[in-house]
């Protein structure tokens, strides 16, 4: 009798590829994989999960190789704080900071070798990119299809320069055709969603599909456990659409998802949409056959104009309207990331008089806004590029509540249901790098400085100022959200109304419920927690104290409260996550 996943497998691909090359992908899959279908038993997320997001050279160490330096720190300070570490790029590539991959198996010179990856893989579960849309203009496969070898043919997509593709949504300002000269002269006009230097995949080869599928089998054989599928919804081209979010795409998310279920232990799929929240969470499918995991991109931006307005309204109703799918598929919340700040995930939460209002914040407080081209309305902002606490900050009146407005927009993220998610400039308080911009030219490079490992081990010392009570105070949020069980990504929640200037959340159930209480104003204020929060409840586990009334709770400017019961000893283990 045949495999279920084989049955699924051939249903997913059926009028995509012809059916011998179904059968000759499926062997392929089974012949790589070695295993058969394994539903990984155990549970997948838990309140202990929480993620850091770094480079590999984030963190320089003179002229030793940086992820053995990283490996070092990591495993001295942030066991405590983080059970997934999730390595950007990590290959050899020619542009974009590593997402234009001119080898998918190899670890690129300078940064260390696969051992280095796997020193780190010792203490915590590691996410690698799957770069699946595009490969690099200098990469062996683009190079080979230009030579005209036929290991390549059709590995990438030509089109007429005079064919109409005003349809084809894009993510940034840039010609979607790039001209290539050919070995026999002749000029190829080929595919970049991204830019000149990243040439998009032809999925209609079923040859793509199985370098592909060996290239994913390589990561998850050398221990990766998570997979980002980065701009997958980009994955299928259509003449005559939009060439996002196709039918075709999503199939082959989750023939990928397939994929990866064939392999032992716990493995995640997670998806990179940077669109509105609907297509975002599209990624779901049903809740067991896409992504485990989906970047909650809303986030980022509405966290940023609540803080900015000092109203959580438009935060708490979309809120209330997050739903998991099955306990098997989470979120990923997360405010800042190695990328900008997108705005599109806010298309239809706010309009065009209220996003000008961020766009006059972040540019006063000297960041950068980035555009896409808009097939109906021209050029249209896509990202804001700045730091998170540049971003939070340029709200401020009163320039001492800096790390306050910061630690609370932190707080607020790691208070909601999902998988929190931190990037580690964040984390040591790193404000904008005008300089950086001003060396590359590119405005993303401005939220991407490289820390030296002095500075880094002053940082956590206490010897740099405002920055080192930042990773005093966010470290110690990081311990206490992974203490208590009521954070797991699939305990209830809810959003009681608090007043516009404060933001409550309600997890988990029962004794074990958390009353998140945090003011997003640079005011004082009272708020009446009486209507939703028992008597008994009036202990903030957060401070180590009880409030004499829940009825009239006097809340400091940017104040994080958790109310709930007494316990005993909240401080974190010092292990990785074991969910």
């Amino acid at each position: 009798m045949r495999s279920k996943w084989k049955i699924q497998a051939e249903e997913l691909m059926k009028g995509l590829y012809p059916p011998r090359e179904i059968d000759r992908i499926i062997d392929l899959m089974e012949h790589l994989s070695e295993e058969e279908e394994r539903d990984f038993p155990g549970q997948l997320f838990g309140h202990k999960d929480v993620w850091l997001i770094t480079y590999g050279d984030s963190i320089l160490d003179g002229n030793r190789p940086p992820l053995e330096a990283f490996a070092e720190i990591a495993e001295a300070a942030f066991t405590p704080l983080f059970s997934l570490i999730h390595i950007l790029p990590f290959f050899p590539y020619s542009s974009d900071d590593g997402f234009a991959v001119t080898d998918y198996t190899r670890v690129r010179p300078g940064l260390g070798g696969w051992k280095s990856v796997q020193k780190i893989e010792d203490s915590f579960f590691l996410m690698a990119d799957l770069v699946l849309n595009h490969i690099s203009s200098r990469s062996e496969w683009v190079l080979g299809y230009l030579a005209g070898e036929p290991a390549y043919k059709d590995f990438f997509i030509e089109a007429d320069p005079s064919e109409d593709t005003t349809l084809v949504v894009r993510p940034r300002s840039l010609p979607l055709l790039t001209p290539f000269q050919k070995k026999d002269g002749s000029t190829a006009w080929l595919w970049t969603t991204f830019s000149s230097d990243q040439v998009d995949l032809n999925y209609a080869n079923p040859e793509v599909l199985k370098k592909m599928l060996e290239v994913t089998a390589f990561y998850l054989k050398k221990g990766i456990s998570a997979l980002r599928l980065d701009a997958v919804g980009f994955l299928w081209k259509k003449k005559g659409t939009t060439c996002l979010h196709l039918e075709e795409t999503h199939r082959l998310v989750k023939l990928f998802r397939l994929f990866c279920d064939l392999f032992p232990g716990k493995r995640l799929l997670v998806t990179e949409t940077n669109v509105p929240h609907k297509e975002n969470i599209s990624y779901f499918g049903n809740g067991e056959d896409e992504a485990h995991v989906v970047y909650n991109f809303p986030l980022p931006p509405l966290i940023l104009y609540t803080f900015l307005n000092g109203d959580v309204s438009k935060l708490r109703f979309w809120a209330s309207s997050l739903k998991a799918l099955s306990p098997r598929c989470t979120f990923l919340n997360f405010t800042a990331s190695h990328d900008g700040i997108g705005v599109r995930p806010l298309e239809g939460l706010i309009d065009d008089e209220e996003l000008g209002y961020l766009i006059r914040k972040i540019e006063k407080a000297g960041g950068i806004v980035s555009t896409r081209d808009d097939p109906r309305r021209g050029k249209k902002p896509y990202e804001l590029n700045i730091t998170y606490i540049d971003a939070i900050a340029s709200g401020l009146a009163r320039e001492e509540l800096r790390a306050e407005a910061f630690l609370a927009s932190q707080a607020l993220m790691l208070f909601l249901p999902g998988i929190p998610a931190v990037y580690i400039n964040s984390l040591f308080g790193v404000g904008n790098w005008a300089e950086g911009v001003e060396s590359t030219g590119r405005a993303r490079t401005i939220n991407r400085y490289k820390i030296p490992r002095r500075e880094a081990e002053r940082v956590m010392a206490g010897q740099e100022g405002h920055r080192s009570e930042i990773w005093a105070r966010y470290t110690r949020l990081l311990r206490f959200r992974r203490a208590l069980p009521a954070f797991a990504p699939d305990k209830p929640a809810r959003y009681p109304d608090t007043g516009k200037r404060v933001f409550t959340v309600v997890r988990g159930e029962g004794e074990e419920q958390l009353f998140c209480v945090i003011n997003v104003t640079e005011k004082r204020l009272e708020a009446d927690l009486s209507p939703f929060m028992p008597e008994s409840f009036t202990y903030d586990l957060f401070k180590g104290e009880k409030r004499p009334s829940r009825k009239r709770v006097t809340l400091s400017p940017f104040e994080i409260c958790v109310f709930g019961l007494p316990r005993r000893d909240i401080s974190v283990d010092s292990g990785r996550g074991d969910n």
